[in-house]
């Protein structure tokens, strides 16, 4: 079989199953990709550039939407690199998000493709209102509206959609859960399980934490208050006082090897 999977962060989440499609003798895998330094045995990359466009003279709602019909515009080139050098998968799989699985179906028209739909924004109970600290630049409704041009263009250019979770796929319209499954992304039990000799030293301290240790771990790709690190921050006071032998370890995550 011959995959095509596009995310602008190789492997984004599709690291698990990439890496066993890989390793399945027979299957051939392009992955078309912004640049990063992340590799994967078995995997051929295709890289096209980020957006260096800077402000964009356009009205503010349609920001979003003309920077993803940008980003699909460029897969849409790196997609006919691959045709031209004779590669056509039998199946597509890719983020819809950034608009990356726009236009891919002109390209390949006969491929079926399969998208992600991550996220369908509201104006109301999701994202947009629930901390009131902080006010969203996406809180004005038609602005949110207009962004989820993207989510729908997306789900014109695609034959079935998939979601991590139900209540990802909850969060689309009836019309559109009909041809959205939920599909976790998958745990890698074999990294992810009790190890009782595990350890970790400090960075620039003497300090190596074991499992007698009480770690506190926050991690995030952006330490921001969208991913609650100002809640956690005025948190971890009152716990460390609490537990005195508590270590706190705030990660952000970083390029690896994949």
């Amino acid at each position: 079989m011959k995959y095509l999977f596009i995310h602008q962060n190789f492997p984004g989440q599709y690291r698990h199953v990439v890496r066993h499609l890989a390793n399945q003798p027979g299957n051939q895998i392009c992955f078309i990709t912004q640049p990063n330094d992340n590799v994967m045995p078995g995997v051929h990359k295709v890289t096209y550039p980020k957006d260096q466009r800077g402000h964009i003279n356009c009205h503010a709602w349609a920001s979003e939407l003309e920077r993803a019909i940008y980003m699909g515009a460029q897969v849409v080139e790196a997609c006919k690199v691959l045709r031209e050098g004779g590669f056509t998968p039998d199946l597509i799989v890719g983020h819809s998000g950034w608009g990356e699985t726009l236009f891919v179906k002109d390209v390949f028209p006969g491929v079926p493709v399969l998208a992600n739909f991550e996220f369908y924004y509201h104006a109301r109970g999701v994202d947009a209102d629930f901390d009131p600290e902080f006010v969203s630049i996406f809180n004005e409704p038609s602005r949110l509206r207009a962004r989820n041009g993207i989510n729908l263009l997306a789900f014109q250019g695609a034959d079935w959609g998939h979601s991590a979770t139900q209540w990802q796929r909850g969060l689309y319209p009836a019309e559109m859960q009909s041809r959205i499954s939920a599909l976790h992304e998958g745990v890698d039990t074999n990294l992810v399980r009790p190890n009782p000799t595990a350890s970790f030293k400090l960075p620039d301290s003497r300090r190596t934490l074991t499992r007698r240790d009480e770690v506190v771990t926050y991690v995030a790709r952006n330490l921001e208050p969208y991913r609650g690190f100002h809640i956690f921050m005025r948190a971890l006071p009152q716990l460390l006082r609490r537990r005195k032998r508590a270590h706190s370890i705030p990660c952000r995550r970083t390029p690896r090897s994949c």
